[in-house]
């Protein structure tokens, strides 16, 4: 009895085949009399799941940051403004004569001595590894829906297209 077959099985001479269903595929249909798989998911189906997965990949990729001289930098809004703040206290303390030492703490048990140069520059860096994040989540979302995309994926577009590298250790 035919009907008591599961979706990917069939009897080829009396023998029950079983065709696994290919990765990617939102909605899994069979075909009966063809014996294949296809996708039963709408296009804006496909891209709705498709956009979710970029932008949490994004948002995970922005927290975990970027590797600024072996140390993690994350890309949050506080960060930035504590960046901002460093710098500023720096170049504001330069007409009394002094020069202010900044101890920025990229993690805990990780801080680092900087001078105002090089909080400037990680101010640089961290604009330009955001925009990039960005252009990358453009790229991607102009292409055709992938169920299937990796935030390995993301992340290796990212360190293509930037001089500034996303922090590996903990992705």
């Amino acid at each position: 009895r035919l009907d008591l077959l599961a979706d990917g099985e069939y009897i080829e001479q009396g023998q029950i085949i079983i065709v696994p269903a290919p990765e990617g595929l939102l909605k899994k249909v069979w075909n009966k009399d063809t014996h294949t798989w296809s996708e039963g998911a709408t296009q804006e189906e496909l891209k709705d799941v498709y956009f979710d997965l970029i932008n949490k990949y994004k948002a995970e990729i922005l927290e975990v940051g970027f590797d600024f001289n072996k140390h993690q930098q994350k890309c949050r809004e506080k960060d930035l403004a504590l960046l901002g703040n460093a710098i500023a206290a720096n170049e504001d303390a330069q007409p009394f004569a002094t020069v202010p030492v900044t101890h920025w703490s990229f993690n805990d048990g990780d801080i680092v001595e900087m001078s105002l140069d090089e909080l400037k520059k990680l101010r640089v860096d961290g604009a330009m590894f955001v925009q990039t994040v960005f252009i990358v989540e453009a790229q991607l979302k102009a292409a055709s829906p992938d169920v299937l995309l990796s935030k390995e994926y993301f992340i290796e577009k990212v360190d293509e297209l930037c001089v500034v590298k996303c922090f590996k250790n903990l992705v």
